[in-house]
């Protein structure tokens, strides 16, 4: 049986009036199409703006700092959560938003830490100038709220926002910090925090691909190849790289583009547009 359709040109441009963003978003097909049996697809011609910021609001803005004393055993002085603005870093501009962070939203809003970019091995140092210990808490660490010691803000521990990846701060308990213990040093700074982003759909494919988190509706994977204000392009196709679409029924098609965590990617109003071609092989799938 020939195909009825050999391909759809999709663009966020033309996204149905109830497509929550750019990169959550549905297309309406003018007519019904049936997919055959031994249907197959894959997507290329991939042209998607990198329009997403370094940090960004709700998804990796925020750092978890606890103070501790020794007087003759650990105490707790206070717990803070700050909020980074949501824009784009380099390694000094990420230091001085750090260091002004964190003196700013503290309580007392007093001068307490300091935040030097360190440009050779590109990593930030944080330390205080009040003389008590602190730890950057870890996303290990929040996602079991510190066996319910945390006193800070209320926040959700299941979606931290955390910016423990551009720090590179990932260990499962966070040293001590301060006084005699030294300053913090974070690892190679990473302000890449996206680096592929995953196209997924709901009714399109048969589910046979599996995501690092158990995602079963990824039908593409997009390495990002151009730095903020370019286009994100990939036509790279393998003979083999194609999914089952055998006897579906094609009319509105949903698509998601999202991290490797689960985020919709925040492309700001920046639009994105691929092709999906359609084949048959007569084999069993």
């Amino acid at each position: 049986m020939s195909l009825p359709l050999k391909k759809i040109y999709v663009d966020t441009r033309y996204r149905t009036p109830d497509s929550i963003s750019t990169s959550n978003f549905k297309i309406e097909l003018p007519y019904t199409v049936e997919m055959p049996n031994n249907s197959t697809f894959y997507i290329t011609d991939i042209s998607i703006e990198h329009s997403w910021l370094t940090v960004e609001t709700g998804i990796n803005d925020t750092m978890y700092i606890r103070a501790l004393s020794y007087a003759g055993q650990q105490q707790q002085l206070f717990d803070v959560i700050i909020v980074l603005p949501s824009q784009n870093y380099t390694g000094s501009t990420l230091a001085a938003a750090i260091q002004s962070s964190l003196n700013t939203q503290l309580e007392a809003g007093l001068p307490v830490f300091t935040a030097v970019y360190n440009a050779n091995p590109n990593t930030i140092t944080i330390n205080n100038v009040q003389n008590f210990y602190f730890q950057i808490l870890t996303d290990p660490e929040l996602a079991t709220k510190l066996n319910n010691t945390w006193t800070g803000p209320t926040y959700d521990p299941t979606n931290p926002r955390s910016a423990n990846d551009l720090l590179r701060n990932y260990a499962g308990t966070s040293p001590v910090y301060g006084k005699d213990k030294g300053p913090y040093t974070s690892g190679f700074l990473d302000l890449q925090p996206i680096r592929n982003i995953f196209i997924s759909s709901p009714n399109l494919g048969s589910f046979t691909t599996l995501g690092s988190k158990g995602e079963a509706n990824i039908i593409c994977k997009v390495p990002v190849n151009a730095d903020f204000g370019y286009l994100v392009l990939c036509n790279i196709i393998a003979a083999h790289d194609f999914l089952n679409c055998s006897r579906q029924v094609l009319r509105t098609l949903e698509f998601h583009l999202k991290d490797v965590k689960g985020n919709y990617i925040p492309l700001h109003g920046g639009h994105c547009s691929f092709s999906i071609v359609f084949s048959a092989i007569y084999e069993d799938l």
